[in-house]
């Protein structure tokens, strides 16, 4: 895979001096309006998906953008923000695969929001990559990502591999909806031996009437008749969504809902150790890890740890400091010819200028969880 394919270099407007960072997940979306100086001065979040894979066109996912962008202008005060931006940076679940990341394109086109401007499309996984290895001055490695979906990449900035990702059906082996599915299975296993036995299930279901017992069925073959739940086509970050409460479960000691953890973390440390195969000419590469499964779930997250770092030399192996929007931002510039230390610079002048309002889009609200790697 060669990132660079996913770049659209346009003669830059005089007076456009902002550059935008979008990250685009399965639940929510995000904007971030960056001045001259990298301060922000401006941003939207839009509880809205914007991946390519989750729709069937560029026309319904150009509405997302266009409502996002609007409200980041908005929030800075313009009313039409389009002719002031320079450059786009966006990362993109899905965007590894030159298709999709076409349809991002294509998108940003038709919403009107990249005419004149530098547009630079990552796959998250690239962009997490650089989030997590700028704090140690390097631009290659391996993110492994475990969120609603699940996916790995090896490589830098400009080429690389992306492992797994292929959906809820075909993979994302050790993601958020592995979990809660495997576990919404076991519930409907234990009402076939015992329908009125208590179950320890009681939290996935709390205010959620769709994942009652008796109504679970229907929920899930209306996925497979109709291919969407209730219009939605990102029907399964609700069942992901319940991978939150299995992982504090696991934490707290239940011995079932850790199983279900660590065999997902022995999936997800799977696909790492493919990932790190890849990078066999590398001694000691940086492991990044992100997504709400790792930082939410100490379990999965030590599990996973463990298992790639008994018999493999690493650099470095932990969450990443900064969040997606921060890689976003790196790959942009990085993909116009900037040097590792200069994106640095600007990211630091970013995160100085945040301030309680935006810091929390930029860093992991949490202790860094990190081991450095014996050899």
């Amino acid at each position: 895979m060669q990132n660079g394919e996913h770049s659209q270099p346009q003669p830059v407007q005089e007076e456009s001096r902002l550059r935008l960072i979008v990250t685009g997940g399965h639940s929510q979306s995000l904007v971030l309006v960056v001045g001259p100086d990298f301060e922000i001065v401006g941003s939207a979040k839009v509880p809205r998906p914007m991946s390519p894979h989750l729709f069937p066109g560029p026309k319904e996912l150009s509405l997302i953008m266009r409502e996002t962008l609007d409200e980041a202008g908005r929030s800075c005060g313009f009313r039409n923000i389009d002719n002031r931006v320079a450059s786009v940076c966006l990362s993109i679940p899905g965007a590894a695969r030159a298709s999709e990341a076409q349809v991002v394109l294509r998108s940003l086109e038709m919403c009107g929001a990249a005419n004149g401007s530098s547009v630079h499309v990552a796959d998250d996984t690239v962009a997490g990559l650089l989030a997590g290895t700028l704090p140690h001055s390097k631009s290659t490695g391996i993110c492994a990502f475990a969120g609603t979906g699940a996916s790995v990449y090896a490589g830098d900035a400009h080429s690389g591999r992306k492992f797994d990702g292929w959906g809820p059906v075909l993979g994302d082996h050790g993601s958020a909806f592995n979990i809660a599915l495997r576990a919404l299975r076991n519930l409907c296993l234990a009402y076939n031996m015992d329908p009125e036995a208590e179950s320890g299930f009681a939290s996935l279901v709390v205010n959620h009437p769709m994942l009652a017992r008796d109504r679970i069925q229907g929920w899930f073959d209306s996925i497979c008749t109709n291919g969407t739940m209730n219009g939605s086509p990102s029907w399964y970050v609700e069942v992901a969504a319940k991978a939150e409460a299995i992982g504090q479960a696991a934490d707290q000691g239940d011995v079932l809902m850790a199983s279900f953890v660590r065999d997902a973390a022995a999936a997800m440390a799977k696909t790492v150790r493919r990932a790190r195969d890849h990078l066999s000419s590398i001694p000691r590469p940086l492991l990044v890890l992100h997504g709400s499964v790792f930082v939410n779930c100490k379990t999965y997250r030590e599990t996973v740890i463990n298992l790639v770092s008994h018999d493999l030399a690493w650099g470095h192996v932990g969450i990443a400091k900064y969040r997606i929007a921060i890689g976003a931002l790196a790959y942009g510039l990085l993909r116009e010819g900037a040097s590792i230390s200069s994106v640095s610079v600007a990211v630091e002048r970013m995160v100085t200028s945040a301030g309680d309002r935006f810091l929390p889009d930029l860093i992991y609200q949490i202790p860094v969880v990190g081991q450095e790697s014996r050899s």
